[in-house]
Formats: C-alpha cells, structure tokens, sequence
C-alpha cells in the first residue's frame, strides 16, 4: 500500500464527537500535563474520562482496585 498510495494525500482521521483525548499518567491513570514522563494520550468516551482528584484529597484513587 506504501507504493500504491505514494504520493497521494492522506486524510487526516476524524474521530466521532463524542471521542475525546485525555493525557493520562502510566500509574495513576489520572489526567497530567505535558511533562509528565510517564503520561500518555488515551480516548475516551465524553464523560467517562478520569476526573483529577480534589488537591486536599487524601484518597488514593488506585487503592482497592486490586
């Protein structure tokens, strides 16, 4: 397919409206910033997406998962 689409356009894929892109850190599975070396982009689903804690929050949001 390489040779037989060279040179032609490649569309840009568009995702339905309710797909969103969330980085996401590699343990906590909540969403960090951009400098964050163990963060990576995930889909979701809109309102299924991880939500950030409160800050004074002191549950920890992976305890009782396993």
């Amino acid at each position: 397919m390489k040779t037989a689409l060279a040179g032609k356009p490649h569309p840009r894929q568009r995702y339905p409206e309710n797909i969103i892109q969330v980085r996401v850190n590699n343990r906590s599975g909540l969403p960090t910033d951009v400098d964050d070396p163990d963060g990576y982009e995930e889909f979701f689903v809109r309102g299924t997406e991880p939500k950030t804690p409160h800050a004074e929050s002191q549950v920890d949001p992976v305890e009782g998962l396993f």
